[in-house]
């Protein structure tokens, strides 16, 4: 089993802590003030680093993301391809995998389950894992219409996914390997 070592800050105290999972969060925002908090009570407890770009908010999303112990950047926004690009190659990412995440999305307790038992060495030859997305309207979830399911690839090597920059209207993420769908839990 690999472990990785970083600091984290406990009540205003870097102290050392043993991580054990061998992921990552990079979270994209701008002015989300009202969400980013829902999304990281959602992976709280996880023990991950999380690291979030900014595209300049004028709203408090920055002091959010520090006052949780997330690394902050900021960039201009371009596009989406280009904000996930920058993110992918500016962070000190030290984990073997990352999960890129908007900042309204939520990690669902089951997904939040399976990841405390995410094991990199399970998963040798898998280079990217899908997550299942439910899409909210006005608070309902749209179940029909081609909307669920709808698997996303959200989880990935970071030496070797990469963000589609001739991808303009949306984004996506690339990997060259074989990849998994994980049915259980959301995002």
């Amino acid at each position: 089993m690999r472990t990785y070592t970083l600091s984290v800050e406990i009540n205003d105290h870097k102290s050392p802590a043993e991580l054990s999972l061998p992921f990552s969060f990079i979270i994209l925002t701008y002015n989300e003030e009202e969400h980013l908090p829902r999304l990281l009570g959602s992976i709280k407890g996880l023990d991950a680093p999380v690291f979030v770009l900014d595209s300049g908010s004028t709203d408090d999303t920055v002091n959010i993301a520090k006052n949780a112990g997330a690394e902050v950047l900021v960039h201009p926004f371009e596009n989406h391809p280009k904000q996930w690009h920058h993110a992918l190659t500016s962070f000190p990412v030290k984990t073997p995998w990352v999960i890129c995440l908007d900042a309204d999305q939520v990690v669902t307790p089951e997904l939040k389950e399976k990841l405390k038992t995410f094991k990199d060495e399970q998963h040798t030859g898998v280079d990217g894992i899908y997550f299942n997305r439910k899409n909210f309207f006005k608070g309902r979830w749209i179940k029909y219409g081609g909307y669920y399911p709808f698997y996303l690839l959200k989880m990935f090597r970071y030496s070797t996914g990469y963000s589609d920059l001739n991808e303009n209207m949306d984004h996506r993420f690339i990997v060259p390997g074989k990849t998994e769908i994980w049915k259980d839990g959301h995002i």
